[in-house]
């Protein structure tokens, strides 16, 4: 079962292999990691903590990157902000 170093790999979008390559581990030790399979040492917390662009506390408490909108047609993330619904058009022409 994956943990959130997984969550935050995948919302960097990075691949397993470019995880290793930042950090210097190995491929399967990555794995291990994100599948809760071997301990990480305060240093190795915040290498990760580095390369995500987050705090070593944030992933020590399990906090999940919020994933922002995707567009569906070219993958960029929306730039959604939260505004008053507005209204249609009205029919009614006088």
């Amino acid at each position: 079962m994956e943990n959130g170093f997984a969550h935050w790999r995948r919302f960097r979008r990075m691949t397993a292999t470019e995880l290793a390559s930042l950090t210097g581990f190995s491929i399967s030790k990555v794995s291990r990691i994100e599948h809760g399979q071997q301990k990480v040492s305060v240093a190795t917390l915040q290498l990760l903590a580095r390369v995500f662009g987050t705090s070593a506390s944030r992933l020590m408490d399990g906090a999940l990157p919020v994933m922002p909108a995707i567009c569906p047609h070219c993958s960029k993330p929306l730039d959604i902000e939260d505004e008053e619904p507005t209204s249609p058009p009205s029919d009614s022409a006088a």
